[in-house]
């Protein structure tokens, strides 16, 4: 596959790192940290291997520098990252400099227009000693990446992203949307049997709003997209769609946005050329309480596995001590049978700690651009034993399940005792235990122990 994306992505965050005392200049407020943790850690079979891969004893050595400016219009996020890991590894796995990183955005709004950019580059072992929480988005609830069902055994994942937005007329009577966006996942040094294959998507759109009053938008929605994969049919899809809608504020507290449209998928496999193409639409109700919000929505989609309804609720309140989100729903298509889908999202504080609960069930593709439910659970408390240490449980769970294809499911328990060494220095250290197993397949489950020291430096404030 074209590494075209991996190198613009670098090259554009290297512009970035050269650019950035332009930007720093221009923004006020800035933020840098610098962070530094040592970890040691003993384990067996951390790449969840069938047959085991042996044992591994291995210390790791990690730096992140990250950088935040904001003024009233504009904001910069930077964040660069690697580490150096040195010991008795399995083999297959790197040594030396591993998992570096580095990523970019920045947003800026003017009087009557937005624009916002980033990129992103970022590798990291196949299966190696990763657990759930990697996949953690930024509220904490656990999305599998598009390959979670072939993350096992050994290699480097390599994933670059690029992003650009603009909007203009947010004060005129008609408004204009443009987007772009690009991914590309692509793989190193894979054990053998490995199913995991290079893929990229594209995407690119926009829409045209026309505002009749204060509270009523019309809009025209075009969005192209394109996934390719490095697999045996070399998968070329091709995705164009094309909606209207409207978007009306009933009163100031209720609003409703509804759409219609068609969209056309030509899917090319082994150099034969597929065509699937329907009605889509969408209806959307909302509301804003007194305590939280409520929202129902109807969706209906089509893609190269056929139609797809869905239909959702979902509510979020704030509680006593902690917030409560949660959504259920159904959802039907050609492919799968009706399944519930829906979320939760719980947390509290307790006079000695604090407690979570994260449920997330739904429909998405994979890496080979296929359908699959997957569902994810998060369960953890932390229990403080005084005012610098503190005891945490930690249980998460991953599965994926298929209409054609083997089902993979992925169990991470661990336990942790936390301490505060000082006002800078952190001490961590713990057992875990994770075990994968994929249907038709087998089990195989990893142990380690671990002790991780950790502190950051203030740079800038």
């Amino acid at each position: 596959m074209s590494r075209k994306l991996y190198l613009g992505t670098t090259a554009f965050c290297g512009l970035v790192v050269t650019l950035m005392p332009a930007f720093a200049q221009e923004l006020e407020g800035l933020q840098a940290t610098f962070g530094v943790e040592q970890r040691f850690e003993a384990g067996d079979n951390l790449s969840l291997d069938i047959p085991e891969s042996g044992s591994s004893a291995f210390s790791t050595t990690a730096f992140d520098l990250n950088v935040l400016s904001q003024t009233r219009t504009q904001s910069l996020r930077f964040n660069l990252g690697a580490a150096l890991r040195y010991g008795d590894v399995e083999q297959g796995v790197d040594t030396g400099l591993v998992d570096p990183n580095i990523g970019f955005n920045y947003s800026t709004t003017g009087a009557n227009a937005l624009l916002s950019f980033g990129a992103s580059y970022a590798e990291s072992d196949v299966s190696f000693d990763r657990s759930l929480s990697d996949f953690e988005d930024e509220d904490g609830v656990i999305v599998l990446p598009e390959d979670f069902e072939g993350l096992n055994g050994t290699g480097t994942r390599e994933v670059a992203r690029a992003n650009a937005r603009i909007e203009t007329g947010l004060q005129d009577p008609i408004g204009f949307v443009l987007f772009a966006n690009a991914a590309q996942t692509t793989y190193r040094n894979l054990s053998a049997g490995s199913t995991l294959d290079d893929f990229e998507r594209l995407g690119a759109g926009g829409s045209i709003l026309f505002r009749f009053s204060s509270v009523t938008t019309a809009f025209i929605d075009a969005e192209y997209s394109r996934f390719t994969s490095d697999d045996t049919q070399q998968t070329d899809r091709r995705t164009t769609s094309v909606s209207v809608g409207a978007d009306h504020a009933i009163s100031a507290t209720t609003r409703i946005v509804g759409s219609i449209g068609y969209s056309e998928t030509d899917t090319e496999d082994f150099g034969v050329t597929e065509v699937d193409e329907g009605v889509i639409g969408s209806l959307t109700w909302s509301r804003d309480l007194s305590s939280g919000s409520v929202e129902t929505s109807f969706d209906v989609t089509q893609n190269e596995n056929g139609r797809r309804a869905t239909l959702l609720f979902a509510r979020m309140m704030p509680i006593p001590l902690g917030s409560l989100s949660y959504s259920i729903g159904v959802t039907d298509s050609d492919t799968f049978d009706a399944n519930v889908i829906g979320s939760l999202n719980w947390q509290r504080n307790l006079p000695t700690g604090r407690v979570f609960a994260r449920l997330n069930r739904q429909i998405s593709s994979n890496s080979e651009d296929d359908e699959r439910l997957f569902t994810t659970l998060a369960l953890g408390y932390l229990y403080d034993i005084n005012s610098v240490s503190s005891i945490g449980f930690d249980a998460s769970y991953g599965a994926s399940e298929f209409d054609n294809a083997n089902d993979v499911n992925r169990t991470d328990l661990s336990i942790s005792y936390n301490h505060a060494l000082t006002q800078d220095w952190t001490l961590s250290s713990g057992v875990s235990y994770r075990i994968r197993d994929e249907q038709n397949v087998g089990e195989a489950d990893s142990q380690s122990i671990f002790v991780t020291l950790r502190r950051e430096f203030d740079l800038l404030r």
